[in-house]
């Protein structure tokens, strides 16, 4: 019977805060939409300047691919903590900010978009009934949780079409350095009949 797999270490303050740093400092280039100059490989290769230097403070090397899913993680963490308190605040008519929120977080959430939290203009999400019961709190859990797997599986999506973005990438560098190739040889047989008609 194989050993168990090792569970790697959980993340340590400073691998999150260089994370959070790294994701605020250059979100323009990860949360971009590709194009000619903005590649799956210039956003991989990103990825992995960030992992590098995740990993130079950390005792647990981590993988690209763990770094990508601990970021979608914190952030739909960060999004939900802060729906919470304003689901609160509007409950009670105002109040203070969750109490525990983190200096990370606070960077963090200040990064991401308020509609990913806020809902589009003119639609209340956050419209608290009149009667507010414990009912109602139980089936706001409920959502939140619901919430929450679609956040992840939305994640893994996007995740699925960044691997294929990056496989339609392989494909078209394959498919130049083939037109190159074939140019190369082309090239050679014209000198190759050029050479043979004058001796």
């Amino acid at each position: 019977m194989e050993a168990a797999k090792k569970r790697k270490m959980n993340w340590s303050a400073n691998e999150i805060n260089a994370l959070v740093d790294g994701f605020v400092e250059y979100q323009e280039v990860l949360e971009g939409k590709l194009s000619n100059q903005l590649t799956s490989k210039v956003k991989l290769e990103l990825y992995e300047n960030l992992t590098e230097s995740i990993n130079s403070q950390s005792l647990t090397q981590r993988s690209v691919e763990e770094v990508k899913k601990k970021l979608s993680d914190i952030k739909t963490d960060v999004r939900q903590l802060e729906r919470k308190r304003l689901r609160e605040a509007r409950a009670t008519g105002g109040g203070p900010a969750i109490a525990d929120l983190k200096d990370w977080q606070e960077k963090l959430l200040s990064a991401l978009p308020k509609v990913s939290i806020e809902g589009f203009p003119g639609i209340d999400n956050f419209k608290v009934q009149t009667t507010f019961n414990a009912e109602d709190k139980e089936l706001s859990e409920d959502e939140e949780r619901i919430l929450a797997v679609e956040e992840q599986k939305l994640a893994l999506k996007e995740q699925k079409l960044e691997i294929m973005r990056q496989q339609l990438q392989v494909q078209a560098d394959i498919r130049d350095e083939l037109h190159n190739i074939n140019s190369f040889i082309s090239s050679i047989s014209n000198v190759t009949t050029l050479a043979s008609c004058n001796p």
